[in-house]
């Protein structure tokens, strides 16, 4: 029973006192974004105690001078718990000063050659991925350079080596089996309708003519490629896992379709030249993948989640023992670096577990059992998340100046005093529990590991497949929780119960309580103190649950079996799996278990059971309105003419879409530059020159948005250059002796695929490197092998090979500019308003459940949708940042990109969509009669503080969609919370009775992410405000006289 509360402060630009709006105060201060403490930028301070008046509303000014640093290494605990307990950094005082003296007394010495060479190369763990891609290559070089090979495969058996690529042959082998099948299913696929479009060009031909090239034929010819490829680009759009499936579709489809236009009558041994290559470069990469260094998918899945857990435990100390120190820690904790530091290796945890439901697996846990796992360990990032959001509020309370209109009020000594005196009052078993929550995850980690069999080692790796006639398992001590466990959850959940009993004590709070409300406002530290207490017990429910869950798969798995996979044919369609090359399963790969990848979490789902009750259900289901659409011009159609063409408006509106759009123009594309094979005058130099390859360049390097285009044209092109001069060296290093060259190929695939897997910057780069070599050698040797008397010298070729690079990459760029070159910032500012939409639809739920006169709670299929929102929320946002990045790179044509703004913008919608995330968990702890004492408490104010949050979300979401400009007088978020606050402070007296209320930890919870979402929510809106101004309506009216 309190207030609903939030802070932050944003720099404003020097006012105009013409201008008119609800703010009150200019403050600014110099406090950088690093130095904040919730949010990015400082408030305004808005002066709640004054009556409502018209002045002017601020403007943005700069909000973009955070540096996060994102590279830490969060694995070292000790040294995080001595900063953030400085006595503990105390005590080791006078050694830090003498090692300083005596490190300043001795200069440092360089390292010698061979220390730094050996410190530049690779972890074998890497190289060995390295070799495995290599070996894959050069198997497929050998069915191009081999003669015997040549004969059978045909003309074609370079495709063995381009496809080899495409395959990736380093991955799990469920996952490689799974793009093998969709790669050589493309090219089946695209055999199939390149049969069906050659017999009917066949049948267009005119017979007494002895060309074969005639227009009748050539246009069914151009129809169908243009199908095929429209088809193939929506799929490769929709369905992510099928791209590379796509591509290998595409790159047959081109040949066969051109090839076709030559020949009369239909030639069907055409269609099996291409498809060949498809399905061989598909049994090498299977045969590699399978029987050298094969990788495990649950031994990944298993490390990437003990890397998880160690990165959330080392967060989950370091927060803990700082929020209960009674000094400030040594590094500023913000939003943005909470987000960043949780979802170390969330996502690719997921993958992984993907990875595993995919495939038939030997091991003593199903895919079942990851899944739980997966869930289990995912499921700790909102008490992380809440505990972190409790050290980052202290500190902005205790620590700092705070001119936050909400906690600038309890900067009295005597509330200040009571606040420090309840910490401490806990402290000793909050603390117990944080170590034995601490000690527990660590010995769970080591436990999961057991689960499975062991990781390889590097000499198990080097000396492969030999010690796997045996288990090989590393050398050193063996853990103690191989033989017995140190931490029982019954511990856990013993020690939970103490630590109840204590939260809810009277004498803990006794200052918090003795106080006169009415004279001294004090809830709030109050609501802050239960914020970390609801957290840490949460958090320790949720370690008690992962502990339970490993404790019943040691007693019921206790031997290896296979397990098929358990997943319908739907959900593996849609499904997608990014664990790329660089995931491994061995050990060295696991043992830096801390890390920031910096991705988003791909799954908000939560295990925990409601402890509201099972009966009734706020949102009643309405029926459903047939004869409305939503749609402000138009009926529902009735008759069957309406409905005629209303069906054609929405085929209008499916091929306006960017996605349909964006096939559309690529399937243009292709057709037009397949032009030349169908002119009986260019067809010859089109095959010489081996043109389809720009139709291919333009297929892979074709993107719906600018930026994403021009992100990548440099990489592109200087690939191609890097490519085509490497094929020169290795050709004229060895003249066409075909051992020779693949030695050397060899040698220069290391460090391609090294960099390909490894250095994210030059992926594209390396692989345009890698294409074009092999081209450029392969053509050249098959002039040589052909015994041509009149062949293009590899300088020509490789002259030809960029040449068509160019055209097609050009190609691109021209289709991507008709009608008009879409731009990333645009749709990413369409992305924001539908996200800030998708916030206030969660709001909204949860507002019809705080407002409750019953204090029913949610449904299971409301809550079902609360959750699909959260994960929507998520991948949104995920999206917006790869927009942002790319919008970076599109030229200032009209005017510069507010990239700063935009940023932000970003930035809040992850932490608001966080926010409500955790307020709609908190909200379903809250039992129904305290929902009730809630609802029954200043009901009208209440609706119109959450109808005001409400609409400003509507109203920001609609105004950066339609670009149209503030109104001039609205009310902000942060005073319509402040207001309601002032008067609920009046009603709210908080008793011994409620603190002893199960629900009131929860409720302090909600209370305290709703004070952080509401000011997140006023930067967003003066962000806003910044971007698409406020209507003036003395200017319009001066601007008419």
């Amino acid at each position: 029973m309190n207030q609903d509360t939030e802070m932050e402060q944003l720099s404003p630009r020097p006012r105009d006192p013409n201008r008119s709006s609800w703010y009150t105060n200019d403050t600014t201060t110099d406090q950088s974004y690093v130095q904040s403490t919730i949010h990015s930028q400082d408030d305004v301070a808005i002066n709640m105690k004054s009556t409502p008046s018209l002045v002017h509303r601020q403007s943005f000014l700069k909000l973009d001078s955070n540096e996060d640093t994102q590279n830490e290494n969060y694995m070292s605990t000790e040294s995080s718990s001595s900063r953030a307990i400085p006595n503990a950094s105390s005590q080791t005082k006078p050694k830090e000063a003498s090692a300083t003296t005596t490190s300043a007394a001795i200069p440092p010495t360089k390292p010698s050659l061979w220390t730094r060479f050996k410190a530049s190369l690779p972890a074998f763990a890497q190289f060995r991925k390295t070799i495995k891609a290599s070996i894959a290559l050069l198997i497929a070089m050998v069915f191009v350079f081999a003669l015997e090979t040549r004969e059978v495969i045909g003309s074609s058996a370079l495709l063995v080596a381009i496809v080899t690529i495409f395959f990736f042959p380093v991955r799990t082998i469920g996952i490689q089996t799974e793009a093998v099948f969709l790669g050589v299913f493309g090219g089946l696929l695209a055999t199939a309708w390149s049969f069906l479009g050659a017999y009917l060009a066949s049948l267009a031909r005119n017979r007494s003519d002895p060309n074969p090239i005639q227009p009748g034929a050539c246009a069914v010819l151009a129809v169908f490629l243009f199908l095929g490829t429209f088809v193939l680009n929506i799929i490769r759009m929709k369905v992510p896992k099928a791209n590379f499936g796509t591509v290998i579709a595409c790159i047959v489809l081109s040949f066969t379709m051109t090839y076709s236009a030559g020949f009369a009558p239909m030639v069907p041994a055409i269609m099996w030249l291409f498809l060949r290559p498809v399905a061989i470069a598909g049994a090498v990469c299977l045969a590699v993948n399978y029987f050298i260094w094969p990788d495990d998918s649950v031994n990944n899945f298993l490390g990437i989640t003990r890397k998880t857990l160690a990165g959330y435990n080392a967060f989950f100390k370091e927060h803990s023992e700082a929020f209960l120190s009674c000094s400030q820690a040594a590094e500023k904790t913000s939003l943005p670096s909470l987000n960043a530091r949780l979802k170390n290796g969330v996502l690719l945890m997921i993958e992984c577990k993907r990875a595993v439901k995919r495939e038939i697996i030997y091991s003593r846990i199903s895919d079942v059992d990851c899944s739980e796992l997966s869930r289990t360990v995912t499921n700790m990032r909102n008490s992380l998340h809440g505990v972190g959001l409790a050290l980052i509020i202290k500190n902005n309370y205790i620590y700092s100046d705070t001119k936050n209109i909400y906690f600038k009020r309890f900067k009295e000594p005597a509330i200040l005093d009571a606040f420090r005196t309840s910490v401490e009052g806990f402290k000793p078993l909050a603390a117990e529990l944080s170590n034995l929550c601490y000690a527990a995850t660590n010995e769970a980690s080591t436990r999961l590991g057991n689960l499975h069999y062991h990781p390889r080692t590097t000499l198990n790796s080097i000396l492969w497949p030999f010690p796997r006639f045996w288990v090989s398992k590393p050398k050193g001590p063996i853990s103690a929780a191989n033989t017995a466990s140190s931490v029982t959850s019954t511990q856990l959940h013993e020690l939970i119960q103490r630590f109840d009993q204590v939260s809810k004590s009277d004498e803990v709070f006794r200052k918090f309580l003795n106080m006169n409300a009415a004279d001294i406002p004090r809830n709030g530290p109050l609501y802050l103190i239960f914020l970390y207490i609801y957290n840490l017990r949460e958090h320790a429910t949720k370690v008690a649950g992962l502990i339970e869950l490993i404790e019943r798969l040691e007693t019921e798995r206790t031997k290896a079996r296979f397990w098929l996979p358990h997943q319908t044919l739907k959900r593996w369609i849609m499904s997608n799996s990014n664990v790329g090359g660089s995931v491994g399963a061995d050990e060295s790969e696991y043992q830096n278990q801390g890390g920031n990848d910096l991705t988003r979490i791909g799954t908000r789902d939560d295990n925990r059971t409601s402890t509201e009750d099972s009966n009734g259900d706020i949102f009643e289901p309405k029926p459903s309105h047939t004869d409305k659409l939503g749609d402000p011009d138009v009926s529902a159609p009735v008759t069957a003419t309406q409905k005629f063409f209303y069906g054609l408006y929405l085929v209008g509106q499916w091929l306006t879409d960017t996605t349909t759009f964006f096939a559309f123009k690529t399937a243009v594309g292709v057709v037009m530059l397949a032009i030349p094979a169908y002119r009986p005058q260019d067809h010859v130099w089109y095959m010489d020159w081996r043109g389809q390859w720009a139709m291919i360049t333009l297929v892979l390097w074709m993107f719906p948005m600018t930026g994403a285009f021009i992100f990548g044209l440099v990489d592109r092109i200087v690939g191609s250059i890097v490519g085509a001069v490497l094929g020169i060296v290795v050709w004229e290093m060895c003249r066409g002796n075909p051992y020779g060259m693949s030695v050397v190929c060899f040698v220069a695939f290391l460090p391609l695929y090294h960099v390909f897997f490894f250095v994210p910057k030059y992926r594209v780069a390396s692989l345009m490197s890698t294409v074009t070599m092999l081209l450029v050698v392969a053509y050249e040797y098959g002039y040589v092998v052909d015994g041509l008397t009149n062949y293009d010298q590899v300088y020509t070729v490789a002259g030809k090979r960029l040449l068509l690079v160019i055209i097609g990459i050009a190609a691109s760029g021209i289709l991507m500019s008709i009608p008009f070159p879409p731009t990333g910032r645009v749709e990413l500012r369409k992305e924001i308003s539908c996200t800030i939409r998708d916030i206030g639809k969660c709001f909204g739920i949860l507002c019809a459940s705080a407002v409750s006169p019953t204090g029913q709670k949610a449904g299971p299929h409301v809550a079902k949708a609360f959750g699909a929102l959260a994960l929507e929320l998520r991948r949104q946002v995920a999206d917006e940042r790869i927009l942002l990045h790319h919008a970076s790179y599109e030229p200032p044509l009209r005017g510069y990109f507010p990239a700063a703004s935009y940023k932000t913008l970003v930035e809040k919608m992850d932490n608001m969509s966080d926010l409500v995330t955790n307020m709609g968990f908190t909200l379903r702890e809250i039992q129904p009669e305290w929902r009730r004492n809630i609802a029954s408490i200043l009901m009208r104010e209440r609706k119109e503080y959450l109808s005001s949050i409400l609409t400003s979300l509507k109203l920001i979401s609609t105004t950066l969609a339609a670009k149209s400009s503030l109104p001039p007088y609205m009310i902000s978020p942060v005073e319509s919370r402040q207001r309601f606050v002032n008067l609920l402070e009046k009603k709210i007296m908080i008793e011994p009775k409620d603190i002893a209320n199960p629900s009131f930890p929860s409720y302090s919870a909600y209370l305290m992410n709703s004070l952080v979402f509401v000011d997140e929510l006023q930067t967003v809106l003066t962000v806003t405000e910044d971007l698409v101004g406020v209507e003036d309506p003395e200017d319009w009216i001066v601007s008419r006289v």
